[in-house]
């Protein structure tokens, strides 16, 4: 018996569900400057865009210092298509289009942990810290 339909019925389930359109860039560690020689950056690469989905993950809040303040950060999951990435610790994330939720639009994050690697993944589940949320407006 073939587990394979079984496999790709389940990898297109779970990539109806990924409704939003995200980018994926990492630094390259190149320093550019913009064009009159005041703002310096890092180069990026794309390293992926296309579907995802942006959840919470549950019973990960961790208090950290923030300028003095303290911060609950809450442990998200990214998920993407099986064969997307890979991802590793840094990769930036942002949140382009949300047709489901418009406030998740413009949210960055960070992966925090290497791409998961499982034999028979529906989609690959990456976890991610919020970096900067939605400002309020659908493209914040």
């Amino acid at each position: 018996m073939s587990v394979h339909p079984a496999l790709t019925a389940g990898r297109a389930a779970a990539e109806t569900l990924m409704r939003a359109t995200i980018l994926v860039e990492r630094e390259t560690g190149q320093i550019t400057f913009d064009p009159d020689g005041t703002n310096a950056r890092r180069e990026t690469i794309v390293v992926y865009e296309g579907r995802g989905k942006i959840q919470s993950s549950e019973g990960h809040e961790q208090p950290v210092m923030t300028a003095g303040q303290a911060v609950a950060m809450l442990r998200t999951r990214v998920d993407v298509p099986v064969g997307s990435g890979p991802f590793i610790p840094g990769d930036r994330v942002k949140v382009l289009e949300n047709p489901d939720d418009p406030m998740l639009e413009g949210v960055s994050l960070r992966i925090a942990a290497l791409s998961p690697f499982k034999s028979m993944a529906t989609a690959y589940r990456v976890f991610a810290d919020i970096v900067k949320p939605n400002s309020g407006g659908a493209h914040g």
